[in-house]
């Protein structure tokens, strides 16, 4: 196809390495060589001024979550005195971003510069000091977009009482059975019964238990018993709240906004001839995950209150590697497996093909129970700032900062005496 092409074939090269879907698309060769341009440019300021790739990959990651934005991006390029428009920006991202997530891992960042070193002893101590601001730039990752629902901004006094704890869960309703099918293997898949999403704005009472995502069985048996422990949903509980039948007033806030529904889902397997559909959510942005899948008996995707994302801040890396569950040998369809997660989660994933999921839908939680650390969670939930309120009751400014440092360290305390009584929390907070 390449050599059809009435265009100059040395220019054409990494449309050859982009493969025959890149040579149909692209309708000429400018963002290649904006990328490449822009690829010299900093490899070249790099070799220049001793700039290891990881090095630099930390500086420029301000959150230090491995997932570099546009925003960082382009701070690190201003940085570095390379000038680019947003168009050529998002150009030089796009060739780097392997998956096409519009965020760049370490990995990703790294294979564009092979020939230099990961680290230089001459700057690795200053750029591990280095502090950027993200720059005002359109984001590429789905979700950077998406109008978030407005709540009224909790006291960070309250949000402090709130508590995340993983519950052994008895209660299931079945989605899928491979009974009375031709299936050889036997599959269930189940969803958990916790507190209707769609109806937490209205809802009256001070804890709430959410969908992390759907369970399979290999047998007929709910997961109750059908697994190897007894499945754990989250449950939120705000804790001030010490009357058994009082609401609290800022449930619906914290939950929406810390643990926020999939913007959408993706289809991850299929199989038409036994009526099963998987699909895979899609989070409302850089900073949440979704840690399981959902099934339905319809090509319709389910409705977004059908699970919950959790803040990737909470989540480490599951060492434990998925389970084998079930493994469909194509039929009328293309072939797929469904396997569990670890066994603190045990949730349901699928993939097409036999070989097990990819290591980033490994996750689970840091830890089996937590508090809300409000200074840790600013830039994922509206708060109120005490002194604001303090200053407004009659506290003068210097007062209020003094009261408010004083409530900082004893929050910070209690973590530590919580910390202190619970097994080591990974990276949750």
């Amino acid at each position: 196809v390449c050599g059809c092409r009435p265009r100059p074939q040395n220019k054409l090269i990494n449309i050859k390495r982009g493969g025959i879907a890149t040579a149909v698309n692209v309708e000429d060769e400018y963002h290649l060589l904006v990328q490449a341009a822009t690829l010299w440019r900093v490899g070249r300021e790099m070799s220049h001024r001793q700039l290891g790739t990881h090095d630099l990959y930390h500086a420029f990651n301000g959150k230090r979550d491995g997932y570099l934005t546009c925003g960082e991006l382009a701070a690190g390029l201003a940085w570095l005195g390379v000038k680019v428009s947003e168009d050529d920006l998002h150009a030089f991202l796009r060739g780097l971003d392997s998956n096409a997530d519009g965020l760049l891992t370490l990995d990703e960042w790294a294979a564009g510069f092979p020939l230099l070193a990961e680290s230089e002893p001459a700057t690795h101590e200053a750029l591990a000091t280095l502090s950027l601001k993200p720059k005002q730039v359109r984001e590429l990752f789905e979700g950077a977009t998406a109008k978030k629902k407005e709540f009224a901004p909790v006291p960070p006094d309250r949000l402090a009482k709130f508590k995340f704890k993983l519950h052994a869960h008895k209660a299931y309703t079945q989605i899928f059975t491979s009974k009375r099918t031709d299936l050889r293997e036997q599959l269930t898949l189940w969803e958990p019964d916790v507190d209707d999403r769609s109806k937490l704005l209205s809802a009256k009472k001070a804890r709430f238990k959410v969908c992390l995502g759907h369970y399979a069985v290999g047998g007929s048996e709910s997961p109750a018993r059908g697994l190897r422990t007894a499945p754990m949903v989250l449950e939120v509980t705000d804790t001030s709240i010490t009357m058994g039948l009082s609401a609290s007033e800022h449930l619906a806030a914290v939950v929406e906004q810390l643990l926020p529904p999939p913007l959408r889902y993706r289809l991850a397997w299929h199989s038409e001839e036994h009526e099963l559909w998987v699909w895979r959510a899609v989070p409302p942005g850089a900073a949440f995950l979704a840690l399981g899948m959902v099934a339905t008996r319809s090509e319709e995707p389910p409705p977004p209150h059908a699970m919950c994302c959790v803040p990737r801040r909470w989540c480490v890396r599951d060492a434990e590697r998925p389970r084998a569950i079930w493994k469909d040998s194509g039929g009328a369809g293309r072939p797929g497996s469904i396997w569990a997660t670890g066994i603190q989660l045990q949730l349901m994933l699928a993939v097409l093909g036999h070989d097990p999921p990819p290591a980033d839908l490994a996750w689970r939680l840091g830890t089996d129970r937590w508090y809300a650390v409000p200074e840790r969670l600013r830039d994922l939930i509206e708060t109120v700032d005490p002194r604001a309120s303090m200053v407004g009751g009659g506290w003068t400014p210097r007062e209020a900062e003094a009261a408010t440092t004083s409530a900082d360290g004893w929050l910070a305390s209690k973590k530590l005496e919580l910390q202190a009584r619970q097994p080591p929390p990974g990276s949750v907070q």
